[in-house]
């Protein structure tokens, strides 16, 4: 059963539920309130003739009866007094049908204290009240059945409102879940092209609150599997690439001096060839394996404080050669308000946070023109360091995936670098980010959480 259809059936059997116990509360307690509002009015008009004593009092048989009979109400048109073992019927009462059998029990609804009587023509509210003379009492008899004929006009009444509440209510219900539910059905059929590894095609959901939240969720989430996918197909292709120039360039030369196709100083060339093209395969397949460590191996990681100051000092000192050989100048600025006052520390592994500022800054310091700025900072509880070269930026069409692996710019070496620095940082609780400057050149941003000292 679908969930829709799940939600209005709950919210229907619900409304029924409801419905069923309003109506049996309502039924009982009407009733007796209708009881007790009719005796309230017979109790009233008791004492409105009680009020009258010095009438009651005479003799006259036929003025009490006149009397009683204009202080009762047309509503109670079953009266009768009863005065020294006497019966006195009022006017209007003979015509109910049930009055002959209610003066046939005179002395037993006027000496009994039966509020309700049970006779052969129906069962009726029974009063007796007592006047200042002992031996008149004035009884009062009203039937039942127009009190519960009232109970049912009321009743349907309520049940006629209440039903077109109710269909009012379910319309609206089916308005609502089916806002509620679409959007989840949509979102359902785009998760299963996700699991069929169909990225591409996940389509953004349009909806509101946490909903949508998720939907939004989803989307980036196929949109960062699609480039991973694609990123593990170009992966394969490049690595291979990169593996094979170099063991190309190896086999080539080792045959030619096998063969003795190079001879003297040109086999020493190529001797030389092979072993930097050795020393090559052996980095990228250090990197290769140092990039699988840092996504599957937990113990790697030597968590400590670490101070940035420090940690960046290192970094410029490993990479002067590589500057000066560039002839490219590195500026240090740290702001004063960084870390309050004190040196700024925060939490990871101080040999891997040098490696991740070692391939950045030397990134930045291969593309430059003249110069590479280093610049750290706090915003809040984050520490920023910004790297910025003053060259010709980065290519448009790769910022998005700078950071995947085997992906180079120009003049890059293996592209494996950069994909090392994010994995560290990430690991670190880091964020690293690239973007080309208004002015010129690129601008790469680490930002970790502050250690609270």
């Amino acid at each position: 059963m679908k969930l829709l259809t799940r939600l209005n059936l709950a919210f229907g059997l619900l409304l029924l539920f409801l419905f069923v116990v309003t109506v049996w509360l309502m039924n009982n307690l009407l009733l007796d309130a209708l009881i007790d509002s009719q005796r309230k009015e017979m109790r009233e008009q008791g004492k409105a003739v009680m009020l009258h004593q010095t009438s009651l009092h005479s003799n006259d048989p036929e003025r009490k009866v006149d009397l009683v009979t204009r202080i009762l109400s047309p509503g109670a048109n079953m009266a009768f007094m009863y005065s020294n073992n006497q019966t006195l019927s009022l006017a209007g009462s003979e015509s109910d049908s049930g009055y002959a059998e209610i003066v046939q029990n005179a002395q037993e609804l006027a000496i009994g204290e039966d509020k309700v009587w049970k006779g052969q023509q129906g069962t009726y509210l029974i009063e007796t009240i007592q006047t200042n003379n002992v031996s008149d009492k004035l009884v009062v008899a009203s039937p039942m059945e127009r009190l519960k004929s009232l109970q049912l006009s009321i009743i349907q009444r309520m049940i006629l409102i209440f039903a077109m509440g109710a269909l009012f209510a379910l319309l609206l219900s089916v308005l609502i879940t089916r806002r509620l539910v679409t959007p989840l059905s949509t979102l359902r059929d785009e998760l299963h092209k996700v699991q069929n590894r169909r990225f591409s095609e996940v389509q953004r959901v349009e909806a509101g609150g946490e909903i949508g939240e998720v939907a939004s969720s989803v989307y980036k989430l196929a949109a960062e599997l699609d480039g991973y996918h694609k990123t593990q197909k170009e992966f394969f292709q490049n690595a291979s690439h990169e593996l094979k120039t170099p063991l190309m360039n190896i086999q080539g030369y080792a045959e030619g001096i096998r063969d003795g196709v190079f001879q003297e100083e040109q086999a020493k060339h190529g001797m030389n060839v092979i072993v930097e093209e050795c020393e090559r395969l052996k980095r990228i397949v250090t990197e290769m394996m140092l990039l699988a460590k840092l996504d599957i191996e937990e113990g790697i990681f030597q968590h400590t404080e670490v101070s940035v100051s420090q940690i960046i000092a290192q970094t410029i000192e490993k990479l002067d050669p590589l500057a000066l050989q560039k002839r490219i100048t590195l500026d240090y600025k740290e702001d004063e308000s960084a870390g309050s006052g004190h040196p700024p520390f925060i939490y990871g592994d101080p040999d891997k946070l040098l490696q991740a500022l070692v391939n950045v800054i030397a990134n930045a310091i291969r593309h430059a023109l003249t110069k590479v700025s280093i610049h750290t900072y706090c915003k809040g509880r984050q520490l920023i360091i910004e790297v910025a070269d003053d060259g010709n930026g980065i290519a448009e069409e790769i910022v998005p995936k700078l950071f995947y692996r085997f992906v180079k710019g120009n003049d890059g070496e293996n592209g494996l670098g950069l994909a090392i620095s994010r994995a560290i940082v990430e690991r670190c609780s880091g964020t690293i980010s690239a973007a080309n400057r208004p002015e010129g050149g690129a601008l790469f941003c680490l930002s970790f959480p502050l250690l609270e000292r």
